[in-house]
């Protein structure tokens, strides 16, 4: 399973898309509203945000489209 890290910006959001044993396969830049029909794009993976006012909508549509098991997202709710 690759892991999507993703450094949410207000505008554009900096991502690295790393394989199971850490080779980095790609980084870009992308648009943040725009990075559901990204992470659409890509195969099942583990999906790890940074924490800022964008987080939570993001790591919801995350784990929508990734359907997979988004931790504390209370706290990040608690937090905001």
């Amino acid at each position: 399973m690759h892991q999507i890290a993703i450094d949410l910006g207000g505008r554009e959001s900096q991502i690295c898309v790393r394989s199971d044993d850490g080779t980095i396969i790609k980084e870009l830049r992308y648009h943040t509203a725009a990075l559901g029909g990204w992470l659409a794009t890509m195969p099942a993976s583990r999906v790890i945000l940074e924490t800022c006012a964008e987080s939570f909508a993001v790591a919801v549509v995350a784990a929508v489209i990734m359907q997979s098991e988004t931790r504390n997202l209370a706290r990040m709710r608690a937090a905001m």
